[in-house]
């Protein structure tokens, strides 16, 4: 069985399709029922603990479908499972909602690797939209934070996916969403398996 998961997690991983900021449905629907076929297996294995429905709620995420994410995410009681949960509101987009479950995930251990690839990314050539534009302000401000600022992002993908940045911002915001979901999956992953989806 953890073959199939590893498989899932690095195909989700390496596909060329990502979600959007607001999905407007499922991207791979080959890849939602292998998705399916794993929580099966979850629901029929009684010993597996909830890290595995983190991953898996991530795994769907990653594939645009918001609703058996929710449903997954809810059923984890740490930081890892209500930062799914945040993403996913977000993604609705219900920001609000997505400000209340960002309370309790409170400071996550990804958020500082994911500061850091942050800053690296957007300090890189072409990266940064032009200056002086609203996108390259927002995203000067996230990046001169000394930690990850879940509430700042929020408002700043709020303001992308309703027009206020304008289309010059909108590859860098869904890259730093990429970025976002490849780190909390890494991390969903090691809490499985030990070792780095992303040494794989």
């Amino acid at each position: 069985m953890k073959t199939r998961w590893m498989n899932a997690a690095v195909s989700a991983l390496n596909r060329g399709v990502k979600p959007g900021l607001v999905p407007d449905g499922i991207i791979d629907p080959g890849f939602e029922r292998e998705l399916d076929e794993l929580r099966k297996d979850l629901a029929a294995d009684r010993g597996a603990g909830t890290a595995w429905q983190a991953l898996l709620s991530g795994l769907y995420l990653c594939n645009g479908s918001l609703d058996k994410s929710h449903i997954l995410a809810q059923g984890v009681p740490d930081a890892t499972g209500s930062y799914w949960h945040g993403i996913m509101h977000r993604m609705e987009p219900d920001y609000d909602n997505s400000r209340y479950w960002f309370r309790r995930t409170g400071r996550h251990p990804v958020f500082e690797r994911l500061a850091q690839r942050t800053k690296e990314y957007l300090a890189g050539p072409g990266a940064m939209p032009p200056a002086g534009t609203a996108a390259a302000q927002a995203l000067a401000q996230l990046a001169s934070r000394d930690s990850w600022d879940p509430f700042l992002w929020i408002d700043i993908v709020a303001a992308q996916a309703g027009g206020r940045l304008g289309e010059e911002g909108l590859s860098a915001v869904l890259h730093i969403q990429w970025i976002e979901l490849t780190e909390l999956l890494d991390f969903s992953f090691r809490a499985c398996f030990g070792n780095s989806l992303l040494d794989l």
